[in-house]
């Protein structure tokens, strides 16, 4: 039996970044992942904003890491051929999953914590209602008896050990199909001359891309919420495929998915011993999936409250609250607002996104959520652009739906600064409250409203 400070499960953004701050604080880390290292990171590009880099205490990527094409495209609405913007991304640039893994996955080692690939999580030890490390299989099918005083799940939507947890904390054990991406994504050859990219946000409910930034690749997305009878993203990304004859099928990279949790962050990310981080604590943007930056900023205020409460000898809920209190209000209250938005709009028929987006009600910008809670109101533009709008009908509705997402961020900037069982429970009423207050969505079915 193995004993270590700190035990994580996962070396994806979130664990890798956690380790590596935890090392370098003088912790005994183990880090594990149930991948060779060579499968670590996704087989493609996402875009980041360059300013996490700085505020988390990572060196900025570099080519080829960094990706030198623009990103330049145009976003639609599920209509599609009505409306379209050019969409704002200052700031931000695509940077290569596999090339960002295996940097983190360096730094961590050299900072001195211990990683073990191709060692699968499978769950928690517990004693005395306190987690105190966890099991894993190793690659030759043998089990590993891992403790740490403090154990982080940070292996993705699964929650290897999070499925294994009680719900009492404020986290569930699964995470319900209708806050869950489906996707698939594929890189293609694109020798074409004439390159448009083009964002359709809004349609299956869910998001699908032609991306052409890149010089000499496509890349073709779809990705949508898990309601049953929803179409398969892999046709959809085909049928992308061949209504672009100017690229000719010839896979370069991806060629698969990935499951995405498209909620608010659960209420708590911490149990006695235990805490998540990343994807398993579902901190990722609710309206793309997105999860770079929020994972980092997640993973670095965790390892800073787990490292000052080790320095105090405690690993109990009390010691390790101030990682919920400070990323729900540096993070979450933005994700909590567009998980609001996100329901409302598939709660409502799709030409009121249409527009939404085309009379600038709502913007481009208003999907990423890649602020510390800080987004501009689409409340203002409602009451500015309301004589805009053909159908009066969509007034109340639109007030309604934005004023219940501006609530929720309000709410969770309210999320308790210390641990204390009563106000935790009151804040959790109010928010179920509040977000009980959505209308099902449109095409969900009738077991699911």
């Amino acid at each position: 039996m193995n004993k270590y400070d700190v035990a994580i499960a996962g070396a994806g953004i979130a664990g890798c970044h956690a380790a590596r701050n935890l090392a370098r604080m003088g912790r005994s880390v183990v880090l594990i992942d149930r991948r060779e290292t060579s499968g670590l990171g996704h087989d493609w590009w996402d875009n980041v904003n360059m300013g996490i880099y700085d505020e988390v205490g990572l060196p900025a990527p570099e080519p080829p890491e960094l990706l030198q094409g623009n990103i330049n495209f145009k976003v639609f609405p599920p209509g599609q051929k009505t409306f379209s913007f050019v969409a704002d991304t200052a700031g931000k640039m695509n940077v290569d999953r596999k090339m960002l893994a295996a940097r983190q996955l360096r730094y961590a080692v050299e900072a001195g914590a211990r990683f073990m690939e191709k060692t699968a999580a499978l769950a928690p030890v517990v004693e005395n209602d306190r987690v105190v490390g966890m099991v894993a299989r190793a690659a030759d099918g043998s089990k590993i008896d891992i403790r740490a005083s403090i154990t982080i799940d940070a292996t993705g939507i699964s929650g290897a050990l999070r499925q294994h947890s009680s719900a009492k904390y404020g986290f569930s054990k699964y995470i319900s199909r209708s806050e869950m991406f489906v996707t698939h994504r594929e890189i293609h050859k694109d020798d074409a001359r004439e390159r448009e990219s083009r964002v359709v946000f809004g349609i299956n409910n869910g998001v699908q891309w032609i991306h052409r930034e890149q010089p000499g690749m496509a890349d073709f997305f779809a990705g949508f919420i898990n309601f049953p009878g929803r179409p398969r993203p892999r046709d959809i990304v085909a049928g992308l495929l061949a209504a672009t004859p100017d690229v000719k099928p010839n896979l370069l990279r991806g060629g698969y998915g990935a499951p995405i949790p498209v909620r608010r962050g659960f209420d708590s990310f911490v149990a006695d011993g235990f805490v998540l981080c990343g994807d398993s604590a579902c901190q990722c943007n609710p309206i793309d999936g997105s999860g770079v930056g929020s994972s980092l900023r997640a993973a670095t205020i965790a390892a800073r409250v787990i490292h000052s409460a080790l320095e105090n000898g405690r690993t109990d809920v009390e010691a390790l609250w101030p990682y919920n209190a400070e990323y729900k209000r540096l993070q979450d209250a933005s994700f909590a607002q567009l998980h609001a938005l996100q329901m409302f709009l598939v709660s409502q028929p799709k030409k009121l996104l249409d527009i939404l987006l085309g009379r600038g009600i709502i913007k481009p910008r208003d999907f990423w959520g890649t602020g510390k809670a800080k987004q501009e109101s689409a409340l203002g533009r409602i009451i500015k652009l309301m004589k805009m709008i053909d159908n009066p009908s969509f007034i109340f509705k639109l007030v309604d739906g934005m004023s219940t997402a501006k609530k929720a961020n309000e709410l969770y900037m309210q999320f308790p600064e210390k641990h204390d069982p009563a106000e935790f429970e009151k804040w959790r009423r109010g928010v179920n409250q509040l977000f009980a207050t959505i209308p099902p969505a449109l095409d969900a079915p009738a077991e699911m409203k």
